[in-house]
C-alpha cells in the first residue's frame, strides 16, 4: 500500500511538471516559434517581391531605361524637327486651373486660384477666359494677327495694342503664352545645337532684330518642347516656361499636348511672379464664326479706370 501511494505520488509531480511545461511552453516558447514563422512568411513574401520587381524591369524596364535616346548630332537632324514645328496643331479648346501667384514691391507674397478656358485656333490667333470672381470673363486675354488686349476686372486694368517682338514688354505679355507650339516662328532666325543636358537636346534661337534669346530644351524621344527659357541681352533669365505632362489629344491620333503649364519671371536672379496651369481637359475645336468672333472681340471697358491703348 505504501509503494502504491508512493507510485501515484510520483504519477502526480510528473503530471503537474508535464502541465508547467505546457503552460511555460505557451508563454515562452510560442514567441520564439512565432517570430521564426513569421521571419520564414517575410522572407518568402521578400522574395516574391524582388521576383515580381525583376520581372517588371525585365519587361518593361525602368523609366530612366526607356527615356535613352540618342541626342541630335546632325543639321540633318536639326532640320526635320524644325520643320516639324512649321505648322502649329489643328484649332483646340482646353480647360483646367489656373494659380497665380507674384511679389509686390514690399516683399509681399499674394496667390490666387480660378478656372481658365482656353481656345486656340492658330499661333497667331488664339485666347484665354479665367472665371474670377464669379465672373467667367474676370479675366482675359488675347493675341489676334499681331494684336493683343489684356483685361483683369477685379484690378481694373485693361491694355492692348500691337504685338511688338523687339518690345521691352514682350515677355510680359500673352504672345510668348503659347510659343511653345511654334517656338522657332518668333525671334529664331538663327538656330543652333547647344550642349545636350540629361534627358534634352538644347537649342539656342536668336534674331539680331531682337536683344535676346531663347534657349529651347527638347525631349530627346518624342522632340517636344519641354522648357524654354527666354534670356535678354546681358544673358539674363527673364521668363522660364515649362510644358509637361504631354498626353494624346482625345480623337486625334498622334497630337499631344502639354497638360501642366508654368510660367516663372524671374527679376535679378529671383522668382517674382509665377503662374501654373493645369488642364483637365483638351479637345478639337470646331470653330464657328459667330463664335470666334465673340471670343476675339474685346471686353466693355469704357468705365475702367487703369486703361492703356
Amino acid at each position: 500500500m505504501t509503494e502504491e501511494k508512493q507510485r501515484s505520488k510520483e504519477i502526480r509531480m510528473q503530471t503537474e511538471n508535464l502541465k508547467f511545461k505546457i503552460e511555460n511552453l505557451k508563454f515562452a516558447g510560442s514567441p520564439s516559434v512565432f517570430a521564426k514563422a513569421s521571419s520564414d512568411r517575410s522572407a518568402r513574401f521578400s522574395k516574391w517581391i524582388s521576383i515580381f520587381g525583376f520581372l517588371i524591369l525585365f519587361f518593361c524596364g525602368c523609366e530612366g531605361q526607356k527615356r535613352s535616346c540618342p541626342p541630335m548630332r546632325t543639321k540633318e537632324e536639326i532640320s526635320q524637327v524644325l520643320k516639324g514645328y512649321l505648322t502649329g496643331p489643328q484649332p483646340l479648346r482646353a480647360s483646367g486651373n489656373c494659380k497665380i501667384s507674384y511679389t509686390n514691391d514690399k516683399g509681399e507674397t499674394f496667390a490666387q486660384g480660378f478656372v481658365v478656358r482656353i481656345w486656340y485656333l492658330n499661333n497667331q490667333k488664339y485666347c484665354l477666359y479665367g472665371d474670377v470672381m464669379f465672373d467667367a470673363k474676370g479675366m482675359s486675354f488675347a493675341v489676334n494677327n499681331g494684336e493683343f488686349w489684356v483685361y483683369a476686372k477685379q484690378f481694373d486694368v485693361y491694355t492692348a495694342g500691337e504685338i511688338d517682338e523687339a518690345g521691352d514688354d514682350y515677355l510680359y505679355g500673352p504672345a510668348v503664352f503659347l510659343d511653345f507650339l511654334q517656338p522657332f516662328s518668333a525671334g529664331c532666325r538663327k538656330v543652333y545645337m547647344a550642349e545636350a543636358e540629361g534627358g534634352f537636346d538644347i537649342l539656342m534661337c536668336r534674331d539680331d532684330e531682337i536683344c535676346g534669346m531663347k534657349k529651347i530644351f527638347m525631349d530627346r524621344c518624342n522632340r517636344k518642347v519641354r522648357k524654354i527659357e527666354y534670356l535678354n541681352c546681358p544673358g539674363n533669365l527673364v521668363l522660364e516656361v515649362e510644358a509637361d505632362e504631354y498626353k494624346n489629344v482625345k480623337g486625334v491620333k498622334g497630337l499631344l499636348f502639354p497638360h501642366r503649364l508654368s510660367y516663372k519671371y524671374f527679376k535679378g536672379g529671383q522668382c517674382t511672379d509665377q503662374r501654373e496651369i493645369k488642364l483637365n481637359s483638351v479637345q478639337l475645336w470646331n470653330a464657328e464664326a459667330k463664335q470666334v468672333e465673340a471670343l476675339f472681340t474685346p471686353p466693355d471697358v469704357n468705365n475702367l479706370k487703369n486703361k492703356a491703348e
